[in-house]
This record gives structure tokens, sequence and C-alpha cells, in this order.
């Protein structure tokens, strides 16, 4: 989506709030950022479809996303199941969208893919 083409109906009706300011951003109550420990929070770039409403979101400050890489589980790491796509299938187990060789996770559904 930060490409201004949403992957899910093609649209070039992208918009995104990635220029509004990190506190007005994070919003009341902290409800557009995720946690990244217990007392430490990282505000959320969204990019919205106007077409067909799919959104994606993105934590943009890279101290919050090394922090996230200390602190945790890589996906994979913790027992989660996941059903690799066959060599050659291109498509997603789980929703069944044409995905690209060497692609970690559907764009579509985000079912891990590796």
């Amino acid at each position: 989506m930060k490409s201004g083409i949403c992957p899910k109906c093609g649209s070039s009706e992208v918009y995104s709030g990635a220029d509004i300011p990190p506190f007005t951003k994070m919003g009341s109550n902290w409800a557009n950022s995720i946690p990244v420990t217990l007392w430490n929070y990282a505000a959320l770039d969204n990019y919205v479809c106007v077409d067909c409403g799919y959104v994606e979101s993105y934590v943009a400050d890279p101290v919050k996303r090394a922090a996230i890489a200390r602190k945790w589980p890589r996906v994979g790491e913790v027992g989660e199941i996941a059903a690799p796509v066959a060599a050659g299938s291109g498509s997603c187990p789980a929703c069944g969208n044409a995905v690209k060789k060497g692609w970690r996770a559907c764009p579509y559904c985000g079912q891990p893919l590796v």
C-alpha cells in the first residue's frame, strides 16, 4: 500500500495518515498503536484504500521496530502452526490467493508461508 496501489483490489485510491504527528496519530487511549513493552507503545502509520476499505498499518519508528525485534517472539518460533506453500504452488494454503515464491506471509490473509 505504501506504493499507492491496493493489494486487494488494485485501486490507486490509497490514502495515508503517515504525516499525522505521533501523539495525535496514537489516538485516545493509544488506540492507534501497539504495545512494545508494558509501558512503551509504537504509533502506527495507516494506509487505507477508500474503494474497498482495505487497511495496512506500519510501525515507522526504527527505534520501536528494533525494540519489537528484541522483545517479541519471531513468528513461527512460538509453536505456531504454519502450513508452508509447496514449491511452485503459487497460492496461499489458507485463502487461495496467488502468492509469489519467497514471500514469508500472504498479503491478503496474513498466513505464514515459510
